[in-house]
């Protein structure tokens, strides 16, 4: 959402010879020199954030928009259950079970619990792409450290959760902790080529390296919630997310920590390192597992609200009594 100061531009009437043009041009265009100041401040002004001046989340440079597919910045409270895209691909996002809150860091975002609370943005060729890049910031509430962020499908397909990339089956993890109820930013990219994981700008963890694309799939991409394993409600999100993000290019290591100072974020230094992820969940943190039964209701419950079709429901019970 919002961000913290960036350099300032130099302002335009600050050097003597910007003082005699601003005064010759007032003589020109019949203005006061007021009114003109006014002109000027705005052209080179950008929104505030407290007393300093800052760049708005939503104005990204041109070079970090290349290959842009999807941006939720929800700087503001969505309309109904819309949460729109600012990509320019209309991947706009049905929001269920979502809340959005006002958050003194991130100025909003977007509460996601824990179970049947996610959002949904219809499949189409933009979503598919031959190589990516996934980054959002988050802040988890709880320390479950295997919660999905996004999902189409990670065994074909591709999917990012806390400390896991998956796209056709390879996998890499994070080796840094983000399960402390602190904001993070996540980025996750695929050249066609190395899969690789960033948090607060800085690479983690190991790389993958293989040739070939995700594979293209029909599912809608569901952001917050593992809906390709339904059911699984320890697998998926409980806490805040903002400035969502999807590129068809893998963004560089230089681009990932331009985007996160950017929006905010203050690099880790040599005194403050990231601290090390904790591999699983003690024992009381893991939640129950669902029964088969309560795993069916929950399916039933997504047809009835009309997000799957009744095919893909009898898919995913036979799944699970098949199990038994």
């Amino acid at each position: 959402m919002n961000t913290k100061t960036q350099d300032l531009p130099q302002r335009a009437q600050g050097s003597p010879r910007n003082r005699t043009a601003i005064s010759s041009l007032c003589g020109r265009c019949g203005l006061g020199a007021i009114s003109l100041f006014v002109i000027v401040f705005a052209a080179f002004s950008t929104d505030t954030h407290g007393a300093e001046t800052a760049k708005k989340s939503s104005d990204l440079p041109e070079d970090l928009r290349r290959g842009l597919v999807l941006y939720y910045d929800v700087e503001t409270k969505p309309v109904g259950d819309k949460i729109t895209d600012l990509s320019g691909y209309k991947n706009d996002g049905k929001a269920v079970s979502v809340e959005w809150v006002a958050d003194s860091q991130r100025g909003g975002a977007m509460k996601i619990g824990l179970r049947n609370s996610h959002i949904t943005v219809t499949n189409n060729d933009s979503l598919n792409p031959s190589q990516l890049t996934l980054a959002c910031w988050i802040k988890q509430l709880d320390s479950n450290n295997r919660q999905y962020i996004f999902d189409k499908r990670g065994n074909s397909g591709f999917m990012l959760r806390l400390y896991t990339f998956m796209i056709n089956r390879h996998k890499i993890q994070a080796d840094a902790m983000m399960a402390d109820k602190a904001w993070h930013h996540i980025a996750a990219t695929y050249d066609g080529k190395t899969q690789r994981m960033y948090v607060d700008g800085s690479p983690v963890g190991d790389v993958e390296s293989w040739r070939g694309k995700p594979e293209r799939n029909s599912d809608d991409l569901t952001i917050g919630q593992n809906i390709t394993n339904a059911g699984k409600d320890g697998w998926s999100l409980f806490g805040l997310l903002d400035d969502v993000m999807m590129f068809n290019r893998a963004l560089s290591a230089e681009e990932v920590q331009a985007l996160f100072k950017l929006q905010g974020g203050v690099p880790a230094t040599a005194s403050s390192p990231l601290p090390a992820a904790v591999s699983t969940p003690t024992p009381e943190e893991k939640p129950a597992a669902p029964t088969p039964a309560e795993r069916i209701k929950e399916i039933k419950q997504l047809l009835e609200r009309g997000e799957i079709k009744q095919e893909e429901h009898d898919r995913r019970v036979k799944e699970i009594l098949d199990a038994i």
